[in-house]
């Protein structure tokens, strides 16, 4: 990985930086204003801050967040609240086909029992994947951490020619709680079952995608129509939307559509990392720093720690956007004199 970001971002900024790159994170129900949207808001202001540079392959660099209408409403009244500064753009889910039927009815419309929250939560994630337009698209949840020099790994990617770079899941099959043959994808041959049996799942609280090409979005829609049918058939035992994305990822590489064969491939597990939390907090004191060692993203529990109580950021924005808002300089300075009072206060509230 080292060496293919430095060969990446060696290379000259010619037609190669036209591409439009931004990262996209979601949230759902009705406490973003309180906790979501809080931890989202100090990881968005982390990855403007801990880029060593602008990714190389990129022209412009967008931070968007997706919630739902009724969030977006109070956001917009609230539009000076400091915690806004570090998005470029605050956009609603787009309409979200029926998911819920007899599963969430069961249980009252709450998340199903074992289940990692209401079905509505992950179709929504699915569909802000679908709808953003970003031709190099990193997608992350509020929970993880952004490390010096991340922007390694976009050049990475870039230069890579993969379609999806994915993050090694913490257990192979959690999504189905452990069982690795159900469900299975549509149209799976008999003869393919055993091979699907040792198709891992990716871990979905990071990933990058290469939206600009068809065969992705084929694969998200793909994944949109996966979740449908598992989250509506009450008989499969299925945790969130990692058993979706799996049975979408089989059919991209082993299926395809007319645009061809997906192209993936697992991020290194010590680039985007998920360590005990006893070993990066052993870490951290021996280094007196916060270092991430060769992580250049931490997630999961061990990164929200960190970023619920970190304030010590560098005091400079590195990732400025460049052509997907009309900031100025100046109001990134006075809301960075917000957002110290606001950092300081969440991490004084989460201790």
């Amino acid at each position: 990985l080292t060496t293919m970001a430095a060969s990446a971002s060696a290379r000259p900024p010619s037609r190669s930086r036209r591409l439009r790159c931004g990262a996209v994170f979601v949230a759902a129900g009705v406490k973003e204003s309180q906790r979501y949207f809080g931890e989202a808001s100090i990881t968005a202001d982390r990855l403007r801050r801990t880029a060593k540079e602008q990714p190389s392959p990129c022209a412009s660099w967008c931070i968007q967040l997706f919630v739902d209408a009724s969030v977006a409403s109070t956001l917009r009244i609230q539009k000076d609240w400091p915690l806004m500064w570090p998005w470029d753009k605050i956009l609603t889910y787009p309409e979200v086909p029926p998911v819920t039927s007899a599963r969430s009815e069961r249980s009252g419309g709450r998340a199903s029992s074992g289940y990692q929250g209401a079905e509505v939560i992950w179709i929504q994630r699915i569909s802000a994947l679908i709808a953003s337009t970003d031709d190099i698209l990193m997608f992350l949840d509020s929970d993880t951490m952004p490390c010096p020099n991340w922007n390694q790994l976009i050049n990475w990617f870039v230069a890579s020619g993969l379609d999806v770079a994915s993050a090694t899941p913490a257990a192979r099959f959690s999504g189905s709680f452990g069982n690795p043959h159900s469900p299975t994808p549509l149209g799976i041959a008999e003869g393919e079952k055993e091979n699907w049996a040792r198709f891992s799942e990716r871990n979905l609280g990071f990933g990058l995608l290469r939206r600009s090409r068809p065969i992705v979005k084929d694969v998200l829609l793909q994944f949109q129509s996966e979740f449908i049918r598992m989250a509506n058939d009450t008989s499969l035992k299925i945790n969130a939307d990692q058993s979706a994305w799996r049975a979408a990822l089989w059919w991209g590489l082993h299926n395809g559509s007319k645009h061809g064969l997906l192209k993936e491939e697992f991020i290194p597990s010590d680039r985007v990392c998920r360590p005990p939390r006893f070993s990066f907090l052993k870490n951290m004191a021996a280094k007196r720093n916060h270092t991430c060692g060769k992580c250049l993203f931490i997630h999961h529990k061990v990164g929200l720690h960190y970023v619920r109580r970190t304030t010590n950021l560098p005091g400079h924005l590195t990732l400025q956007t460049l052509s997907c808002s009309s900031r100025s300089p100046l109001i990134l300075e006075r809301d960075q004199d917000w957002w110290s009072g606001a950092l300081s206060k969440l991490s004084s509230d989460a201790n």
